[in-house]
C-alpha cells in the first residue's frame, strides 16, 4: 500500500492528468450505468450534485451523438490498443503501485466509456473479446491467470484513481515540509 501511495505522488503532471481524466470518465461510466444513462450523463449528474457547471458534458454528448460512427470506430481502436498494452505479470512485481506506471488500463477505461457513450459497445464485443483473448493468451506465455488478475486490477485502479488520490492526499502525511530541528 505504501508503494501505491508513493507511485501516485511520483507521477508527472501530464501522466497524472491522463489518469485523472480516465478515472473521472470511469466513475462517470459507473454512475451513468447505475442511473441508466451514459458516462457523460453520469458526469453531468455528479457535477450538478456538486454544484459544478455541467454544460460542457451536455455539449460533448451532443457532439459525440452527431458523430457516433466515427467516435465509435476510434473508441474501438483505443480499447484494442489499451487491452494489448495492459501490463503482464512478467512486467510487474507484487507491488500494486507499479500498475500506475502503465497507461494501458487508463486507455482501456477511456475507450470503453466512449464505446458506451456511442451505443456501440455490444456490437464491438465481436472485436474486443478476441483482442482480449489474444492479449491474455499470446502475450502472457505462462502467466495467464496472473495477467488476468493484473489486467482487472489495473482497470479497477484506473477507475478509482481519483478517489484513491484524494483519500491519500487528505489522510496522508506531507513529508515534503518537515519542521526544522531546534
Amino acid at each position: 500500500m505504501v508503494g501505491l501511495i508513493n507511485e501516485i505522488r511520483a507521477l508527472g503532471t501530464v501522466t497524472a492528468l491522463y489518469r485523472v481524466l480516465a478515472s473521472i470518465v470511469g466513475c462517470g461510466l459507473l454512475y451513468g450505468i447505475e442511473c441508466g444513462g451514459t458516462p457523460l450523463e453520469g458526469i453531468a449528474a455528479a457535477c450538478e450534485g456538486l454544484g459544478i457547471p455541467f454544460d460542457w458534458a451536455i455539449a460533448t454528448s451532443t457532439w459525440i451523438a452527431g458523430r457516433n460512427e466515427v467516435v465509435g470506430g476510434i473508441a474501438l481502436c483505443i480499447v484494442a490498443l489499451g487491452l494489448l498494452s495492459l501490463p503482464g505479470a512478467q512486467h510487474i512485481s507484487n507491488d500494486l503501485g507499479e500498475l500506475l506506471e502503465w497507461r494501458g488500463p487508463s486507455t482501456t477505461v477511456l475507450g470503453v466509456a466512449a464505446l458506451i457513450q456511442t451505443d456501440y459497445f455490444v456490437q464491438s464485443l465481436f472485436v474486443i473479446v478476441p483482442v482480449g483473448v489474444f492479449a491474455l493468451l499470446a502475450i502472457s506465455k505462462g502467466y495467464r491467470w496472473q495477467r488476468a488478475k493484473l489486467a482487472a486490477g489495473g482497470v479497477l485502479l484506473a477507475v478509482i484513481f481519483v478517489p484513491l488520490y484524494v483519500s491519500t492526499w487528505i489522510f496522508g502525511r506531507d513529508v515534503s515540509h518537515r519542521p526544522e530541528a531546534p
